[in-house]
């Protein structure tokens, strides 16, 4: 009895010593501890004690314990200003929340204060000389301005606009750390931020980002390492889950990949290197997609005499998405488009078979302001044909395009052998036109009123395959393959 009251004072005085992480939750200790990560996530089912874990972690840099699992120099003497910030949903930080509850279980009492500061809920936790702010996801975007931080823990995942808001506290040092199950935008940050990682960290030491997946059965008793969940509860509880929603529920998978509209691209096998590409025995097609604030989306695409489609070059060759405005003049692009097919002149010896452009803002009107006589509107499509470009309306027409692009990519394997080979293949240097085919999905409609509702982000270049394979594509013999002293048709 006295062993047991004594073991119940040492708790109260030091909850973070008792904490026994699982398995998976002891390697995200291990890899903020020693791995050179600028950002971590831990990518989890629903049920593995993420908050949990957070309060833990962030409660070992304030308050070092002798908790062994946490026997890094990084939680004895942390190495940043002491400064911190929880971010998450409005649920989980009110005073019932789970944010506050397991702040408040693990946190040794009588060694910080809480603050109320005019909200429900606490919102300003202080220890010593540490500062912890909790904020919540929706609050305007300029309260996450400011201050200078070294910590920031997301618990779910945050809107991309507060993650880089919040990116830019930590002048002075710091990580972030996200723990989430990848629903909704869960999946597109992971692969966002992996994008910039590859930008960032070529040849230097910065920016990595380090990511934990976790399923259900890390915490199974039976199944897991130091589990805490019984495996029939786990059964009864992954049988009732949504089919789609399965897959972040359960195993900590990104759930966007459920919404993608062509789920049968795959890099693995749809994306070749540009130089295995055919040269020989192709017609060259060009698809446009022009803009006003944003840049020309276009592609160029050649048909082999196996009817079988090359997307070859594409214009911008950097991330589209990351380009907010463009002002350049018809006589600039055409001037881009030149140089491109000389180029690809040189390696196919062909000129553009046809050029197809977006049938919506092709054919808009716009106003001249140069020009004050009757005729001082005009179309895009108008302008590049007085510039030599003739250009043939797309076919836009969204269910049956997505049909097309799907018969087109679909291949088979079996025992491991490609039995049946795509039609579409795209070459690794069309950087957007391959994010672009991965990316496209579906709005999250839960009424289902609108199953064709698309996401604007990734839908640019995915709209030129659409307009390509609507205008039936075909490689036809007698066709000059190449065409004397460079005499090309513009």
């Amino acid at each position: 009895m006295l062993l047991q009251e004594q073991l119940n004072k040492w708790f109260e005085q030091s909850p973070l010593d008792f904490f026994v992480p699982t398995g998976k939750q002891q390697e995200c200790i291990k890899e903020i501890a020693l791995g050179n990560n600028f950002i971590t996530i831990l990518s989890a089912a629903n049920g593995i004690g993420k908050t949990t874990l957070l309060a833990n972690i962030l409660g070992n840099c304030i308050f070092p314990s002798d908790n062994p699992y946490f026997n890094y120099p990084f939680f004895k003497s942390y190495p940043f200003i002491k400064s911190a910030r929880i971010i998450s949903t409005p649920k989980e930080v009110e005073e019932i929340g789970s944010i506050q509850k397991e702040i408040k279980n693990w946190w040794p009492k009588g060694q910080y204060t809480a603050s109320k500061n005019g909200k429900q809920h606490d919102c300003l936790y202080t220890a010593d000389d540490w500062t912890v702010d909790i904020m919540t996801y929706e609050q305007d975007l300029e309260q996450f301005e400011g201050a200078n931080l070294s910590s920031i823990l997301f618990n779910e995942p945050p809107p991309l606009k507060i993650l880089y808001a919040c990116i830019a506290r930590l002048r002075r040092g710091g990580k972030i750390l996200i723990f989430m199950t990848p629903l909704d935008t869960g999946g597109l940050i992971i692969e966002e931020l992996l994008d910039k990682e590859k930008d960032i960290t070529a040849g230097k030491d910065i920016g990595k980002i380090g990511i934990i997946y976790a399923d259900i059965e890390s915490a199974c008793i039976e199944h897991g390492i130091r589990g805490y969940l019984e495996h029939k509860n786990i059964e009864q509880m992954v049988a009732f889950y949504d089919p789609e929603e399965k897959a972040a529920r359960a195993e900590g998978k990104p759930l966007h990949l459920a919404g993608r509209i062509y789920k049968m691209f795959n890099p693995d096998i749809h994306v070749i290197p540009f130089e295995i590409a055919p040269q020989k025995n192709v017609q060259l097609y060009h698809i446009l997609d022009p803009h006003d604030r944003k840049p020309w989306a276009m592609k160029w695409i050649i048909i082999h005499n196996t009817q079988t489609a090359y997307c070859i070059d594409e214009y911008p060759n950097r991330d589209f998405n990351e380009m907010f405005s463009d002002n350049k003049t018809y006589d600039e692009y055409v001037d881009i488009i030149h140089q491109k097919e000389d180029a690809l002149f040189d390696i196919y010896g062909v000129s553009v078979h046809k050029r197809i452009i977006d049938p919506n803002f092709g054919n808009k009107t716009v106003q001249l302001a140069e020009r004050v006589d009757d005729k001082a509107h005009t179309t895009p499509k108008e302008e590049l044909a007085k510039r030599g470009l003739k250009f043939k309306d797309g076919i836009d027409h969204i269910p049956s395009g997505h049909l097309k692009v799907r018969e087109m990519l679909r291949y088979e394997k079996k025992d491991g052998e490609i039995i049946l080979q795509p039609r579409y293949f795209i070459t690794d240097n069309c950087i957007n036109s391959i994010k672009h085919l991965f990316r496209y999905s579906y709005k999250k409609d839960d009424t289902m009123k609108d199953e064709s509702a698309v996401e604007e982000k990734y839908k640019d270049f995915c709209d030129l395959d659409r307009y390509f394979w609507m205008s039936a594509p075909v490689y036809r013999q007698g066709l000059k393959e190449f065409i004397p002293n460079r005499q090309k048709v513009y």
